[in-house]
C-alpha cells in the first residue's frame, strides 16, 4: 500500500482552490491538475508499507499526534518548486500556521522514523500541490497567472491529520482514509 499523511479540507476550501485551479486549466499547459476532491497538504509521504505494518503505523501516529490542538492556517499566494521559471510542481503556500504545521509533521515524522520510513533531508515546507508539471516550458498565460495570484482563505481549522492510502489509477490518484487522528480542541 502507498500511505501518506496529510492534513484535509473542508469542502468549501476545496471549492474555492477547484475554481483556481479550472482558471489555471484554460491555459491548456501540460499540467496534471490535482482534482478538487484529492486537495490536501501533505505532512510526510510514506510511500510503499507492507499490510502486516499498518496497525503499529496507526498505534505510533496516534501516540505521537496524541495531545496535539488544533489550530488555525490561512492560504496565499502561488509559486513553483524549484521555482517557478522550472517547476515541476505548482503550489498555493500557507500564509498563516506555518509554525504549527511544522510542528506537526514533525511529530508525525518521530512517529514513523521508528517504523522504517525514511527521515525527511529538508525544512518542512507548508504549502499545497496544485499541479505537477509535465513540461518545463509553461505558457506566459499560466506563468503570469501564478504570479499575480491573490489567491487567499483565512481561518482554516487544522483538527485533524488522515492516514491516507494511495491507489493510481487511469483517471488519477484515488485516495482512501484509512486512520483519522483528531486534534484536542
Amino acid at each position: 500500500m502507498r500511505l501518506f499523511v496529510a492534513v484535509p479540507f473542508p469542502a468549501e476550501v476545496k471549492n474555492e482552490l477547484g475554481k483556481l485551479i479550472d482558471d489555471w486549466r484554460r491555459e491548456r499547459d501540460k499540467v496534471g491538475w490535482v482534482k478538487k476532491e484529492n486537495l490536501h497538504l501533505t505532512l510526510k509521504f510514506l510511500g510503499e508499507t507492507p499490510v502486516e505494518k499498518l496497525e503499529t503505523l496507526k498505534s505510533n501516529l496516534s501516540s505521537g499526534l496524541n495531545g496535539q490542538t488544533a489550530f488555525s492556517i490561512s492560504l496565499a499566494e502561488a509559486g513553483g518548486f524549484p521555482n517557478l521559471n522550472r517547476a515541476r510542481v505548482i503550489w498555493v503556500g500557507v500564509s498563516e500556521g506555518k509554525e504549527k504545521l511544522a510542528e506537526l509533521a514533525q511529530k508525525v515524522e518521530e512517529a514513523t522514523v521508528p517504523l522504517g520510513y525514511p527521515s525527511e533531508n529538508r525544512d518542512f515546507s507548508a504549502h499545497l500541490t496544485m499541479g505537477r508539471v509535465k513540461d518545463f516550458r509553461l505558457s506566459e498565460g499560466l506563468l503570469a497567472k501564478v504570479r499575480a495570484c491573490t489567491f487567499e482563505v483565512k481561518g482554516i481549522i487544522v483538527s485533524e491529520a488522515v492516514l491516507y492510502q494511495s491507489e493510481l489509477a487511469p483517471g488519477g490518484s484515488v485516495y482512501t482514509p484509512l486512520a483519522r487522528f483528531e486534534l484536542a480542541k
